[in-house]
């Protein structure tokens, strides 16, 4: 797994997944794809502004992601796509050329995901490619 594309929405979850990702190079793993995706969904109710305030505020939490791969000897690369979540995920990790996505198991929107299917799941079943998951015990025990 030389290349990962490690999706994040910066959730707690998604934190835990990171600390994993962060350890990789043991494995064999060179770079790092950082994505996140900003739901396009919820972006149609977002001034020009807002959405601009938003960039910003997702470039910097990737770069601070990216810095950490740094200094873990990973060789990171950042991508913000727009659109499905699920789709954007798996056309990110094509895009890359990624060879593993590793994707928190619960995000921001745990209620949601346990009425409609969790990003994770749909990835798993929808990827060509391994997908790991990883799963933050606290964030699932807290939120019942």
């Amino acid at each position: 797994f030389q290349h990962v594309l490690y999706a994040t929405d910066f959730s707690p979850c998604a934190a835990e997944a990171f600390n994993l990702v962060k350890r990789l190079k043991q494995a064999g793993t060179e770079r790092v794809t950082l994505l996140h995706v900003q739901d396009g969904h919820m972006l149609k109710h977002y001034s020009t502004a807002q959405r601009a305030a938003l960039d910003a505020e997702d470039r910097q939490r990737l770069h601070n992601l990216e810095c950490a791969l740094v200094l873990f000897g990973l060789q990171p690369e950042l991508l913000i796509r727009q659109g499905h979540p699920v789709r954007e995920i798996l056309g990110g990790a094509q895009m890359q050329n990624a060879s593993l996505i590793v994707i928190a198991s619960h995000g921001h929107s745990q209620l949601k995901e346990m009425l409609m299917g969790t990003i994770a799941e749909n990835a798993v079943r929808a990827s060509t490619l391994p997908v790991l998951v990883i799963r933050y015990q606290e964030s699932i025990i807290n939120k019942r």
